[in-house]
């Protein structure tokens, strides 16, 4: 006999795991204009396995028709759910804590 979880275990399974912030990233960067995949697959070339990417994002920055050039931003982020808050800092780009 399988007992199925409550509303209330999947909710909070869900708040444990990285899945709610995949969804909001991949919300804000559709919001600026980005195309967004989300646990996007890939194959490692190293190990030959199948990886995956919490979110994808990619939007054309600059285009030269005439030489047939063209720039591209791409996001790729990994989402994880801590219990601990990480801090970053970039000195130098405007971004200094």
């Amino acid at each position: 006999m399988s007992i199925s979880p409550n509303p209330e275990a999947i909710i909070a399974a869900l708040r444990e795991s990285g899945y709610l912030m995949e969804q909001e990233v991949a919300t804000q960067l559709e919001a600026l204009g980005l195309r967004v995949w989300t646990n996007w697959a890939f194959e490692d070339s190293d190990e030959g396995k199948s990886r995956e990417i919490d979110v994808r994002a990619i939007r054309g920055v600059a285009r030269n028709e005439e030489k047939t050039l063209g720039a591209f931003l791409e996001i790729i982020a990994e989402c994880k759910n801590y219990s601990n808050p990480l801090v970053f800092g970039m000195s130098g780009y405007g971004l200094d804590f």
